[in-house]
């Protein structure tokens, strides 16, 4: 597997260069009324994501003493979306879930942690040694209603989107 460590921040495009693992990306964050990740394989072929942890920022560095640990054998398919429902806190159990929500996939994984839209955050894959492979940083304020997500799914610019948590993003449409 080829690792590119990229950073893509939500003030500029996003694109092919914002890439790890052979083609794993962030591909909408929710920040306001529910939290939650969504990361796609634009790959061509499976990503192993086993032992890879999911973090979030404190003081200026990724906090992986409450990551999301990828399990074993935990594969994304191409084209595949994987939910991590964020926020939950004590509710938090290990491994992959079967608890998504109403219209998500049927796995996906619990983050305790929670996203900040008042004070912007950042978010990143770590390999299974530490290295900072993905990382996503969004500033206060970036969507007021809605989500962060790419139009189109995996390869297109952020854009403020609808909340579509494990499915294809829509444009965001104000109520």
């Amino acid at each position: 597997m080829l690792f590119r460590s990229s950073v893509c921040s939500f003030s500029v495009a996003c694109g092919p260069d914002d890439v790890a693992l052979d083609g794993l990306v962030f591909n909408e964050v929710s920040l306001v009324g529910g939290d939650y990740i969504e990361l796609m394989n634009i790959g061509d072929g499976p990503i192993d994501l086993g032992g890879y942890r999911l973090v979030d920022r404190v003081d200026g560095a990724p906090r992986p003493d409450e990551a999301v640990v990828f399990d074993t054998g935990a594969t994304l398919a191409a084209g595949e979306i994987l939910l991590i429902q964020a926020k939950l806190g004590m509710d938090v159990r290990p491994g992959e879930q079967t608890a998504c929500g109403p219209g998500a996939p049927m796995r996906c994984y619990y983050a305790a942690w929670g996203l900040s839209n008042t004070a912007g955050d950042a978010l990143y894959i770590l390999s299974p040694q530490g290295e900072r492979l993905l990382e996503l940083e969004y500033a206060a304020g970036t969507v007021a209603d809605g989500a962060w997500g790419r139009l189109p799914d995996g390869t297109g610019p952020f854009v403020n989107t609808a909340n579509t948590p494990g499915q294809a993003n829509t444009a965001f449409v104000a109520p």
